[in-house]
């Protein structure tokens, strides 16, 4: 079995708009690891809002960032050990 830790955080940047708040910004963090760091990934996802003079959404752009890798070990004879050297 292996293990993966995550930590996902947010956040949120708020307008008033006619007496309510409403976002304009959202900010979305997701790091993944693997026990002993053998796979990793971090993606951050970011939504910009846009509203019309009445304070209604009137529109939403995004974008998507992340960066992943993985360390690859020789186990030849196949006994779950990670061969030395290698």
């Amino acid at each position: 079995m292996i293990w993966q830790d995550t930590t996902i955080t947010g956040t949120n940047t708020y307008r008033v708009i006619q007496g309510q708040a409403q976002v304009i910004l959202s900010v979305t963090r997701n790091v993944s690891s693997t026990a002993g760091g053998t796979q990793r990934s971090d993606t951050t996802t970011t939504v910009n809002y846009t509203y019309d003079g009445n304070g209604v959404l009137s529109g939403a752009t995004g974008d998507v960032r992340g960066t992943s890798g993985s360390q690859v070990f020789n186990d030849a004879n196949r006994n779950n050990v990670v061969d030395a050297g290698r």
